[in-house]
C-alpha cells in the first residue's frame, strides 16, 4: 500500500473542533456532519444496511478463526502478517478462497476503514468476517464514520493521539471554504 501523507496539523484542527454530543465538526459557526453518504462518496464503499454502532459479540466459531490469523505465539493479527500471507497467497495458484478474503479484509479494515496507532487489527472485527458470502452486505460505511467519531470522541476525552480514518477526515473539509 502506498503511503497516505496525513496533515496531522489539519486533523488536529478538526478534532478540536469535534462536537461530540452532535458528532458534527463546528467551524466559523457552522456544525459540519461527517455522513453516511460522504463516507460512501469519498471511499467509495458501501453505505447501505443497518448502521454499525456496536460490534456482534464473539462467538466460539471466531476464536478458531482468530487463531488462523494470529502471529504465531503471539495474540495479535499484525497487518505485517497479513500483508505478507496476501502477498504470499497472490503468488500461488491454489488458495483457500475464505482465508484470502478474509486477511484482505482484515488487512483494509485495520490499514485503511479503522485505523489505529497499532500495528495490529483488532479480533472484534471476526463476527463481521465469519461468513464470507455475506461481506458484500455490510454497511462498510458506517463502520467507518462510527469508528472515526469514538476515535474523536476519545481524542476529544484526553487520548493523546487521534486515530480513526485521518485521511477521509483531512478530504472531507480540505479545502475549507468561507
Amino acid at each position: 500500500m502506498p503511503e497516505i501523507n496525513i496533515n496531522r496539523v489539519i486533523c488536529i484542527w478538526l478534532a478540536d473542533r469535534y462536537d461530540v454530543k452532535s458528532q458534527t465538526i463546528l467551524i466559523q459557526d457552522k456544525s459540519l456532519p461527517i455522513t453516511l453518504w460522504d463516507v460512501q462518496c469519498i471511499l467509495d464503499i458501501p453505505a447501505e444496511g443497518p448502521v454499525i454502532s456496536k460490534l456482534p459479540p464473539l462467538i466460539t466459531e471466531d476464536y478458531k478463526i482468530y487463531s488462523r490469523y494470529k502471529d504465531g505465539e503471539s495474540k495479535n493479527i499484525s497487518l505485517i502478517s497479513l500483508q505478507e500471507a496476501i502477498l504470499e497467497e497472490s503468488k500461488q495458484s491454489e488458495i483457500n478462497e475464505e482465508d484470502f478474503i478474509r486477511r484482505m479484509m482484515f488487512f483494509t479494515i485495520g490499514y485503511i476503514l479503522c485505523p489505529t496507532t497499532k500495528a495490529h487489527v483488532s479480533s472484534s472485527y471476526l463476527p463481521l468476517l465469519r461468513d464470507v458470502t455475506k461481506i458484500h452486505t455490510i454497511n462498510w460505511a458506517s463502520l467507518t464514520r462510527e469508528h472515526l467519531c469514538d476515535c474523536l470522541k476519545e481524542f476529544k476525552g484526553g487520548l493523546k493521539n487521534i486515530e480513526g480514518n485521518l485521511p477521509l477526515l483531512q478530504v472531507l473539509y480540505k479545502p475549507i471554504t468561507c
